[in-house]
């Protein structure tokens, strides 16, 4: 997945970098009348500064169109509008335009087209762009396939703090991408992807952790990323999580923690868990398989994030 539409206003921030004319006050007022939901009036302060060139108006112009937020939705103005202003060098338009083309919508699909804006934007540092470069080299997307110019471009998003450019170089560290495996390096950048709260890297951590791969082995390092991803609703952490506690390695031994954690990576489809339910079941009582299964419905309903006793 490359595709992160920039919001409307994004150019809010630029207000103080106008001109100090009738310009930059039109384009406050028009700021101004959508922050407060008034995009009729938004669209129609913006509409003659974009006529005039003003790439940010262009820019929030466009995304009206796109939105269908004070004017009808129309992917074809949307298109020329980002177009505009992507002409000027604005580097959200570019991405943005790369985005429409890349997904076809308000023109036909044309992934060459979308390269060639990603990269635009992506040289002006813009963070998603890179990424969306790195996906594109990584799948021959628009580019010829190169695995090491996909690195290039995911190391520059992730050196800005991209987490799914740090998690893309950790699943090419692995190897079997083109690239030399290199676990290390594959904990460096999952650990970092991780910390911003990336699900799978957390349990790929708590993977590494459990059984020292690439790190020291330390089962309760290992628990702590697996409970992060669990959280998060990630199935197999869930169920790496129960084993952790059906034998104690998780800090202590408790079986109803590991029944719920069974229970939740059971329903959402890690069939493996139905075996560990049923080892289970023979070594509690029914009452505290009933305790288990509130604390699972009670988890799902709080979105994982209350899930013990």
């Amino acid at each position: 997945m490359r595709y992160f539409f920039v919001p409307i206003l994004f150019f809010a921030v630029m207000l103080s970098l106008l001109p100090l004319d009738t310009a930059r006050a039109g384009y406050k007022e028009a700021l101004d009348a959508a922050q407060k939901g008034d995009w009729k009036i938004a669209v129609e302060e913006w509409r003659p500064l974009a006529e005039k060139g003003m790439a940010e108006a262009q820019f929030n112009l466009a995304q009206a169109y796109y939105s269908g937020n004070g004017v009808p939705r129309d992917l074809a103005k949307s298109i020329l509008w980002f177009r505009r202003a992507a002409k000027q060098g604005n580097a959200a338009s570019q991405y943005n335009l790369g985005i429409l083309y890349d997904t076809g919508q308000g023109a036909p699909r044309d992934i060459k087209e979308a390269a060639k804006w990603y990269r635009l934007a992506a040289n002006q540092n813009y963070i998603d762009a890179q990424y969306a470069m790195g996906t594109m080299y990584e799948a021959g997307e628009g580019v010829n396939k190169d695995i090491a110019e996909a690195q290039k471009w995911y190391l520059r998003a992730a050196r800005h703090g991209s987490m799914k450019a740090q998690f893309a170089l950790g699943k090419i560290s692995l190897g079997g991408e083109g690239a030399p495996q290199d676990i290390p390096d594959a904990v460096k950048w999952f650990t970092l992807a991780a910390k911003q709260g990336d699900a799978t890297a957390q349990r790929l951590l708590g993977m590494f952790f459990e059984n020292g791969v690439g790190v020291s082995k330390n089962v309760k390092t290992a628990a702590k990323w697996y409970l992060a991803a669990a959280k998060q609703g990630e199935a197999d952490a869930q169920y790496a999580l129960g084993k952790m506690y059906a034998s104690g390695e998780a800090g202590k031994q408790d079986n109803k923690q590991a029944y719920m954690w069974f229970m939740l990576a059971f329903s959402q489809g890690v069939k493996e868990a139905a075996k560990d339910l049923n080892a289970m079941t023979e070594k509690m009582l029914p009452t505290e398989i009933d305790k288990a299964t509130t604390l699972a419905i009670l988890c799902v309903k709080k979105g994982f994030k209350s899930c013990s006793d």
